[in-house]
């Protein structure tokens, strides 16, 4: 196994299944070391990458909307 793949999954695997907003934290932090790895290639050997993208996509669902002042 690749070892640089190995900060990126466990950092996914650290997610919970079920995605607060207060893990928003966790999800940036998994974000950030599967964005560290170089290539697509290599990204592709990622193989809970279909999990941050839930998770992010739950924390963007779950996140307050800011009013805009008139």
């Amino acid at each position: 196994m690749y070892k640089f793949i190995i900060p990126p999954i466990k950092a996914i695997k650290a997610i919970p299944e079920r995605v607060a907003y207060t893990d928003k934290a966790l999800v940036e932090a998994a974000r950030a070391a599967y964005s560290k790895i170089a290539t697509t290639e290599q990204q592709a050997l990622v193989t809970n990458y279909a999990d941050l993208i839930t998770a992010e996509q739950r924390i963007i669902a779950l996140t307050p909307v800011v009013d805009e002042p008139a």
